[in-house]
Formats: C-alpha cells, structure tokens, sequence
C-alpha cells in the first residue's frame, strides 16, 4: 500500500501541475503576482522559493467515509490512497499563493498581452523582464491599489461556544448511554448549523459558476487552516450526479475571497482543503444575509468509545446526514487515579470512569468553560475504514 501511494502522490503531482502549468511561471492565465514596491527579479525569486518550499507541504486527506464489510473496506482503503494522494498534490499546489500571501504579495489581474508574454517567457530572466514592465507601467499604481484592497469580511454567527466545524450543539439534547459500554456510542443527538445564510448579491467573478439561485442555502464552518489557524468560510453545494461540487469561500490573510472546490455529498459540507483555495479575489463583492431557520436535513451526532485500556478510552465523534457517516473528531481521554476520564465541553462534562472492560457514562454541567479539544486523528484514523487504534 506505500508503494501505491507513493506511485499515486507521484502520478497526481504530475497531474496537478498539468493543470496548474510551469511550477515557477509568474502568471496564473488572469492574474500577476506584485507588491508594494517590489521588482521584477524579487518577484520571480520570491515564487521560485515558494515553489521549492510547497515540495515539503504534507496535509493528509482524512474523509472518514465508513463502508461496511471486508470487501467494502478493501476497497475503500484503495479509493482513500488515491484521494488522498490527489489531496496532498492540491495540497502542495495552493501553498503556493498562501506563501506569497505571507511575503506581502498579491494577485493582480493581468491584461491580454501580459498573459501572453508570460506565455512565452522560458528563463527566469524573461520573467523578470516581464514583471518589471509590468511594474513600471504608468497604470501600475492604480492597478494595484484594486488588487490590494481589503474585501468584506464575512459573517460569524454567534455564539461562539458549543460549535464544532459546521455544527451548533444543544447540551440539552444529547442523550446519555446508561450502564456499561465497551465500544459503542455513550452520548447522541441532534443538532443545528453554525451558520445559514443566503446571498444578498449575485456574484459574477472567477471560481464561483453562473446563476447560483437566490434561494441557494449558504453553511459556515469554521476549520484550522495547514498553519492550525482557525479560518471561517461559508459553504454551499451544486449538485452533480449523485453527489455535488461543494463551493466554500473564505477571506485570505492578504484580504481576498478564495474559492475552495470539491467533490461531496449531497449537503454534507466536507472540510475544504486545510490551505487557502488558488484564487485570492479583491475586485469583487460577496455578500451574505444571515437566516435565522435552517431549511437543511438535521444532523446526527454520536460520541462513540473506539477502545478501552487501563490507560485511558479512545473516543470519536460519528455525524450522521442523509445516511452518511464520517468520522469528524477523535481524542484519547487518560484515566486518573480514580478511573475517571473527562472531556471538556464548555460549561458541562463528558466523564467516563473504567469499569470492566469497559465505562460508564456521565454528562454534566459542571464544565470550567474548556472547549470541546482539537481533533487527534493520530488516535483514532479518520480513514474510510473507520479503523482506531
């Protein structure tokens, strides 16, 4: 299996920059990368370096699909190997607008001719010609200050304690497993989105497709970015034969509106890619209205132990819409002196003490306003066999 995934990385890197064009090439088709005061020597150094450092980009494609029986399974691992190695080569990709993002640099959209130039550009030192024509255009100035402008932020909804991803929990709604439990679910519910909101405006600009229908219903979710930093963006689904192309949006750290594509179920908001989308947008408007009723499926959530020892419970969270499942969290709980392992969940309680071979439940509003940990997926693998160790 590490031969094929390694043949997958290797095939799916191919691919990508297929798609993407040269690594090192100063254009996107539409856009140039400039900043406040640079050159066009600086610049082409400065992707060159990014380039070099996304080769060391390693984010794994953790999608957590569960598929019943060994012939399932099998199969599922295989499906996992090449998704994830198509995940990684995105990966790998998008780093590298998020790397000139950090070194003061910004898109700016290029003109016909531009383009073209950097077509037919073969040496970095074509390329930097290239750039520097570009920054002593009398233009230039006025161009840039478009492409460096600051878009709308875009909306949180409070509050924010009791949320995870893309999901608002009601304590109060969870439901207690009683007596002792070995492996299996110790605490379930429903619960609401973070988030809903639908557009105020229709948005015509690259990344997002034509005519997405007033009424189309917008999700928030907010998830760490490769850097572990939290980052809020707003997700909606088109459908696409049995499942749908899911659209998200965020706002980068230089200002701009990225667009984040994948393939998913059908309203199930699959995490975007954990780096920035590949287009930084600062010359357009996305506006979105807050709704206060969620018109969507409800979601199901299940605390489930994975395994126990005498050194503590293995626990993952399964969420269940449509009939799917995925694995959205997992963390090991150490026993203490007294058997008891406890996971903060703001102002309550998931206490599970060791008896037998297995734990007892106990969920209570005693918590000391800790949230709910990060994700250990070292612990128990977000894999599509759902495996946990």
């Amino acid at each position: 299996m590490i031969k094929f995934r390694h043949a997958m990385l290797a095939a799916a890197a191919a691919l990508s920059l297929a798609v993407a064009g040269q690594p090192a090439a100063a254009l996107t088709p539409d856009t140039v990368w400039v900043k406040a005061g640079g050159t066009g020597e600086a610049t082409v150094a400065a992707m060159d370096d990014c380039v070099a450092r996304s080769n060391n980009v390693n984010v794994p494609y953790t999608p957590g699909y569960t598929t019943p029986g060994v012939a399932g399974n099998v199969g599922a691992s295989i499906g996992n190997a090449i998704m994830e190695s198509m995940f990684e080569a995105a990966a790998r990709r998008a780093s590298i607008p998020d790397c000139m993002y950090r070194l003061g640099y910004v898109r700016m959209r290029a003109t016909a001719e531009e383009a073209a130039a950097d077509r037919k550009a073969k040496t970095p030192q074509a390329r930097s010609e290239n750039l520097q024509a570009i920054y002593a255009a009398p233009d230039f100035a006025a161009r840039f200050a478009v492409a460096a402008r600051r878009v709308m932020p875009l909306p949180v909804v409070g509050p924010d304690t009791f949320v995870y991803r893309e999901m608002r929990i009601d304590p109060t709604a969870l439901t207690v497993t009683q007596g002792v439990v070995d492996k299996g679910v110790v605490l379930e519910g429903d619960v609401q989105r973070r988030g809903i909101a639908t557009l105020a405006n229709e948005p015509t600009w690259d990344g997002l497709p034509d005519g997405i229908p007033a009424e189309a219903v917008w999700v928030e979710i907010v998830v760490p970015d490769a850097d572990r930093t939290a980052r809020n963006y707003w997700c909606w689904h088109k459908p696409f034969m049995r499942g749908a192309w899911q659209y998200c949006v965020s706002v980068g750290p230089e200002g701009g509106y990225h667009i984040n594509r994948r393939i998913a179920l059908p309203s199930v908001v699959t995490v975007p890619a954990a780096v920035l989308g590949e287009a930084g947008f600062n010359d357009v408007d996305f506006v979105l209205h807050p709704e206060a009723k969620d018109p969507l499926d409800p979601i199901h959530i299940a605390f489930a132990v994975r395994k126990v020892d005498n050194d503590g419970v293995t626990l993952a969270i399964d969420r269940v819409l449509n009939k799917n499942k995925l694995i959205i969290w997992s963390q090991f709980a150490a026993f203490d002196a007294k058997g008891d392992a406890v996971i903060p969940m703001w102002t309550y309680r998931l206490k599970l003490h060791h008896t037998g071979d297995g734990v007892t439940v106990a969920f209570t509003q005693d918590g000391d306003g800790k949230p709910l940990p990060p994700d250990d997926p070292s612990r128990c693998l977000q894999s599509l066999t759902s495996s946990c160790t």
